[in-house]
């Protein structure tokens, strides 16, 4: 039973480590961290966090940074190729009639 016990007090030794408890959490953020954490981390509320961490530490971007940033890239090649449309009016050849009048 000595063996068993042991066991026991290394795997509380791990958990209790690395654990974390927080109260006082508004239920509407309690709700989106768990709702965040089951879509995209597996119901693993530690990589959540870290990503979350991460996040705010700046190593992850925003993805709608990243989305607004081609979006602006594209609206700067718009304007670009609309402004060279805008510059080359269309040229009208003029016709000469058989009595030597152009049109």
């Amino acid at each position: 039973m000595g063996e068993f016990q042991e066991k026991v007090d290394n795997i509380k030794k791990k958990v209790n480590r690395t654990s974390i408890y927080i109260g006082r959490v508004p239920e509407k953020t309690k709700t989106e961290f768990i709702e965040l954490s089951n879509v995209e981390f597996e119901k693993d509320y530690g990589m959540c966090l870290k990503w979350l961490m991460d996040f705010r530490k700046g190593l992850l971007s925003d993805p709608n940074e990243i989305l607004s940033a081609k979006i602006d890239a594209l609206t700067d090649e718009v304007s670009k190729l609309k402004g060279m449309v805008e510059t080359k009016p269309e040229q009208k050849k003029k016709r000469k009639t058989l009595d030597g009048q152009e049109h």
